[in-house]
C-alpha cells in the first residue's frame, strides 16, 4: 500500500517559497520603505507593515508578490465638503507619484485599492490605509472605483489563521498552501481568489478537526461536495457561513468587515469550483487505496492538479 501522507508532504515542500525568494522579498520591502519615508510622503505615514499571505505564512511559491500597508494620517490630505476622509483616488495617486519618482525605471500601475510596483523578481502592492476610529484592529483602504474607503483587518486575519493552525496542531497553514496550489491549477472558469479559499478553510477548520494533511484535503473537498448537493463521505451539519449556491455567492470575511472575499464570482463559476473539488476528492481517495507508492504519488499529484 502507498502512503498518501508522504506524497502530500512532498507537495508541501515543493510549494514552500524558497529562502532566496523570502530574502529578496524582505530586502525589497525594506528598501521601498526607506525610499518612501525619506520623502515628504513619509511625514504623512504613521505606520507600515507587510500584509497578505506572506506574513500569515500561507504563501506559496513563486513568491513573486507582496502587499505593504501604509497607515496614513488622513488630516494631511485635503477632504471634500462634509467628507470624513480624503478621496481614495487622490491618496492613491499621491503614492503613485512618490513611487514613480523613486523607481523611474520600474513599472508602476494604479490599481483599484493599491499601487503596484513591478520589478524583475517581485511585484509589490502598496496599499494606503486609515485606522478605524472605533476598532484599532480595523483599517479602511481606498476603493477608487466605488469612491469609498472599505474595511479590512490584516491583524484579525493573521490571528484567525494562527488560532486555527494551533487548533490543528500546526497542520492548518500547510493545508492552506496545498489548497492554494490546487486552486492555482484550476481553469479560470473555476478558479477562486486565494484569500477566499483560505477564508473557506478558516471557517471550516475553526470547527472541524483533522489529524493529517490528507484528511484535511479530503474534508475540505468533501464539504464542497456536500455543499453543492452531492454525496459526501462525512456528516456535515452546517455551511460555516459559506454560500456558494447563493444568487450572489459569498464567503464572508471572518474579520466581520462585511466584505465578500469571493469578489465577483457567479454561481456557475462556483459550481465548477465544486465540481473540480469532487474530482480531486475522489482522486485522492483512489490514491489512499493505491497498492504502490508510485501510484499513490501519481494520483496525489493528479488530485492536487500538479503536473
Amino acid at each position: 500500500m502507498g502512503d498518501a501522507d508522504l506524497s502530500v508532504a512532498d507537495v508541501v515542500a515543493e510549494l514552500e517559497p524558497t529562502p532566496e525568494q523570502k530574502s529578496k522579498a524582505m530586502r525589497s520591502w525594506h528598501f521601498l520603505c526607506e525610499q518612501i519615508e525619506e520623502g515628504r510622503l513619509g511625514a504623512r505615514v504613521v505606520d507600515r507593515f507587510l500584509s497578505g499571505s506572506y506574513p500569515r505564512d500561507t504563501a506559496i511559491q513563486p513568491l513573486d508578490d507582496v502587499d505593504i500597508v501604509y497607515v496614513i494620517q488622513p488630516s494631511t490630505w485635503k477632504k471634500g465638503f462634509l467628507a470624513s476622509y480624503p478621496h481614495p483616488e487622490v491618496v492613491l495617486r499621491t503614492f503613485e507619484r512618490a513611487i514613480r519618482y523613486r523607481y523611474e525605471h520600474s513599472g508602476i500601475r494604479l490599481q483599484r485599492v493599491s499601487v503596484r510596483l513591478q520589478m524583475n523578481h517581485l511585484d509589490i502592492d502598496v496599499v494606503p490605509a486609515i485606522a478605524d476610529e472605533d476598532d484599532p484592529e480595523l483599517l479602511r483602504i481606498p476603493d477608487r472605483y466605488d469612491e469609498k474607503w472599505v474595511l479590512t483587518s490584516p491583524e484579525k486575519h493573521t490571528r484567525h489563521a494562527t488560532e486555527v493552525n494551533k487548533r490543528q496542531g500546526g497542520l492548518f497553514k500547510p493545508l492552506v498552501k496545498l489548497l492554494k496550489g490546487w486552486n492555482a491549477g484550476l481553469p479560470n472558469s473555476a478558479w477562486m481568489k486565494n484569500f477566499a479559499v483560505e477564508t473557506m478553510a478558516v471557517r471550516i477548520f475553526s470547527e472541524v478537526d483533522f489529524l493529517t494533511l490528507t484528511e484535511g484535503l479530503m474534508k475540505f473537498w468533501d464539504f464542497l461536495a456536500w455543499h453543492g448537493g452531492g454525496p459526501s463521505l462525512y456528516a456535515w451539519k452546517g455551511s460555516f457561513g459559506i454560500g456558494l449556491k447563493n444568487w450572489t455567492p459569498a464567503v464572508p470575511d471572518v474579520a466581520k468587515t462585511g466584505s465578500n472575499t469571493l469578489g465577483v464570482r457567479t454561481r456557475d463559476e462556483c459550481s465548477r469550483f465544486v465540481t473540480y473539488a469532487i474530482r480531486s476528492r475522489d482522486c485522492l481517495g483512489a490514491a489512499i487505496r493505491a497498492r504502490t507508492q508510485q501510484r499513490t504519488d501519481e494520483l496525489t499529484r493528479k488530485a492536487l492538479r500538479l503536473g
